[in-house]
């Protein structure tokens, strides 16, 4: 175990060892089941079991607690053939494998302390400024596991990060830091995995049916100091929107590659380098409609180029994202929301291995039945850029306050270079249980 492991190990220690004798709150264990089936041959892809045990309680009047974890395993081994690929996590932070089925993690370990007006929290975390259903602007600062592409909610596959953030009053602002010195980055599958990507723009501008190796190489740095992160934002309530402001630094958890050579030759290397953001978000209510929408300016970040001949480059361009959502409480009960997400890189350069603009369109429609126990919803993304996208019915039932079943199904649509079009062939359907005890 080295110093970081064991400085980690000494803090959960010390916070399990005052909250055996604080005041705890709540003592919450939820289980959830997933069987999926490809639609295509109708075989097994998925019998997952997860445990996500949770306490919450106060230590002191002013200072509480919550540590969550999770256990994870999949006895078809489908999602993350063999041993997960854990190399993007920093060493403090990193989840421990059971054999090839699945892992288990510490998810959240953090103590909220009362500092007069303001309010600090320590510990490993989610910091959460953004709104956005499936793609992500202003919420950059934690880091994404794609073991199921975008098709996870945020909350499951954010990757918390050990941090310090600390929040207070600024004349009828509030304002807040946070600075993790945590160098972890994105989760990517492997080239077996089920939701491997496939589509050029996310192999570095490899064609779609060449061999896509497990990258030999992963340079990200290493060092929680230096490439940590740190970002600030000022939110407040102004004639009835509510706005808010970002800045932050860190290195970009999406890699860029490079050929470098080892003792086995040349080898396909992930690399990682500092990027900075800053963008704004705004909101607002108008009777049964809430507007809302963000932007940001990310520069100087670092993209692939391929040439004819297939050599690999490497260029530096800003890029700039923006989005525009809409949530209405139409007739009849029914909540529908929509986004419209455009992400472009300015004056690309030659042989860019994505387009200069995406453009993204997204429709969430819920309704519910029999005094709330009955859900059905549908998720509609689609790229306009592309002409390709991923529709996703569900329905689920409340057994009781504590058990709920649930059927959805993820249906790709486009050709194989596109962001949903890649997963053309790994339509499924799932059945799942929930049950909190």
């Amino acid at each position: 175990m080295g110093p970081r492991q064991k400085a980690a190990f000494v803090l959960v220690s010390l916070w399990a060892g005052q909250a055996v004798a604080a005041e705890v709150e709540t003592l919450q264990l939820d289980l959830s089941a997933d069987m999926g089936w490809s639609t295509r041959d109708g075989g097994s892809v998925q019998q997952e079991l997860t445990l996500e045990p949770a306490v919450e309680g106060l230590l002191t009047d002013n200072l509480d607690f919550r540590v969550s974890a999770r256990v994870r395993a999949d006895a078809r081994d489908e999602l993350e053939p063999r041993r997960p690929d854990l190399r993007t996590y920093s060493s403090f932070s990193r989840p421990a494998t059971l054999g090839t089925v699945g892992t288990a993690e510490l998810r959240d370990a953090y103590v909220d302390a009362i500092l007069g007006p303001a309010r600090m929290r320590l510990g490993k975390q989610q910091i959460v400024w953004g709104s956005l259903d499936g793609f992500k602007i202003l919420d950059a600062l934690n880091p994404q596991s794609f073991r199921e592409f975008i098709l996870d909610g945020f909350p499951d596959s954010r990757i918390g990060l050990w941090a310090a953030s600390l929040e207070w009053p600024m004349g009828a602002a509030l304002a807040q830091v946070a600075w993790a010195p945590d160098p972890t980055v994105h989760e990517l599958p492997r080239p077996d995995a089920y939701f491997a990507f496939r589509a050029p723009r996310f192999r570095f501008g490899a064609p779609i049916d060449s061999p896509a190796p497990d990258p030999a190489v992963v340079n990200r740095p290493d060092d929680a100091w230096k490439d940590g992160a740190v970002g600030a934002r000022i939110r407040g309530f102004t004639d009835g929107w509510d706005w808010s402001v970002v800045a932050l630094s860190g290195l970009n958890p999406r890699p860029y590659a490079t050929v470098e050579l080892t003792g086995d030759g040349p080898a396909l290397a992930h690399n990682y380098r500092r990027r900075e953001l800053y963008g704004f978000s705004f909101a607002r209510s108008f009777g049964n409609t809430a507007l809302r929408g963000e932007a940001a300016i990310r520069p100087d970040l670092s993209y692939n180029t391929r040439t004819e001949e297939g050599l690999l480059g490497v260029t530096r361009q800003d890029n700039i994202s923006a989005a525009l959502g809409t949530d209405i409480d139409a007739p009849g009960d029914v909540f529908l929301s929509t986004q419209l997400f455009v992400d472009h890189v300015r004056d690309p350069a030659p042989g860019l291995v994505r387009p200069e603009t995406d453009w993204i369109f997204t429709l969430f429609a819920r309704k519910m039945f029999l005094y709330q126990t009955l859900r059905t919803e549908l998720k509609w993304y689609a790229s306009l850029t592309d002409g390709d996208g991923v529709v996703r019915p569900a329905i689920s039932y409340a057994v009781s306050d504590n058990l709920s079943l649930r059927l959805g199904a993820d249906v790709f649509y486009g050709d194989g270079s596109g962001i949903f079009g890649q997963f053309a062939d790994q339509d499924r359907v799932i059945l799942g249980l929930d049950m909190t005890l």
